[in-house]
């Protein structure tokens, strides 16, 4: 069933169309699995993300302890809300 068209008025002598309700549907192929790939992915993503949050975050607290122990004046070593540098 075609959808029904009228013409709207914006600026004056300036004529705009336009379609009544949702706009008509077009068949793009593929479109489906591309909702699906996206879809999976952002999924696997935070999944992912989930499960290595801890043990990256452990890993890097431990190379941070060996670093800083090397080099005092790491931007990371200054304590919490206070930075090490003077600018």
């Amino acid at each position: 069933m075609p959808r029904e068209r009228h013409l709207a008025f914006g600026s004056p002598g300036r004529r705009t169309g336009g379609w009544r309700g949702a706009p008509p549907r077009l068949p793009l192929p593929g479109l489906q699995l591309l909702g699906r790939v996206i879809t999976v992915t952002v999924a696997l993503s935070i999944l992912l993300h989930g499960m290595s949050a801890v043990v990256l975050a452990k890993r890097y607290g431990a190379w941070h302890i060996k670093a800083a122990e090397r080099r005092p004046h790491l931007p990371e070593g200054g304590e919490a809300g206070h930075s090490s540098t003077t600018r």
